[in-house]
């Protein structure tokens, strides 16, 4: 899309908290919300939505993700509704989640490398076993990523250490450190066509008076490119 867009997604600043998106058309969408003062400064918070009309499906070897005697005899499974894949406020992330944890409660499922399923939970046993006398065991998070094609991409992101270990470390909690990518999803949605040196996804902008706002972008539409910039910097 060329900038200015052609009608520019304004709400009322009070819609932040309780705006969802529609309902999707394609496999993987996702909408950038982001706070505008009334004078154009984005300098209010930001959050990313999801939705879809696919659920997001992973299959992992453990071997890639764990290290653990045996682990490359398992597969990690993992299936998810994008709508409930939640980023948190100002951060292109989710919490961490324990992949112990995750496993015990049945929302990541083990299959057997050679095929079938880890029905004995012999997996679960033994990293459960091991995480008693060390810090042994790994975390998942989802993560909004920059793409090849300008706009932006799902990403499943691992640690090779508990949940609680990396949130007890701020920096480990960060958007913005070394991590284990292990699948990535194309995402779709409208985006800037780099017009101005402007690329990424066309963000919904919320402020306390949307239309005196709307106004004064049509009036100065470029005078916005630097915080639609410091934006996409975030």
């Amino acid at each position: 899309m060329r900038y200015p867009p052609a009608n520019w997604r304004i709400y009322n600043a009070d819609q932040f908290t309780v705006h969802s998106m529609g309902d999707p058309t394609t496999p993987l969408e996702a909408e950038v919300c982001v706070q505008v003062s009334r004078s154009g400064l984005a300098d209010g918070c930001f959050k990313v939505l999801l939705n879809g009309n696919e659920n997001v499906v992973a299959s992992i070897s453990a071997a890639n993700i764990i290290q653990m005697g045996g682990s490359n005899s398992y597969r990690l499974n993992i299936e998810r509704r994008p709508r409930d894949i939640i980023f948190n406020i100002n951060s292109m992330c989710s919490d961490w989640e324990d992949l112990a944890e995750e496993i015990a409660r049945g929302s990541v499922l083990v299959g057997l490398a050679g095929g079938g399923d880890d029905n004995e939970r012999t997996m679960l046993k033994r990293l459960q076993k091991e995480s008693r006398k060390t810090a042994n065991g790994a975390a998942f998070r989802w993560a909004v990523g920059a793409a090849p094609n300008g706009f932006i991409e799902l990403q499943l992101q691992f640690l090779p250490a508990p949940a609680n270990v990396i949130q007890a470390r701020p920096i480990l909690r960060q958007d913005n450190i070394a991590i284990v990518v292990a699948k990535v999803w194309q995402i779709f949605g409208e985006a800037f066509d780099g017009n101005g040196h402007l690329g990424g996804p066309v963000p919904s902008i919320f402020t306390e008076q949307p239309e005196e706002l709307r106004a004064k972008l049509e009036e100065d539409p470029q005078g916005f490119l630097p915080e639609l910039n410091k934006l996409a910097s975030r």
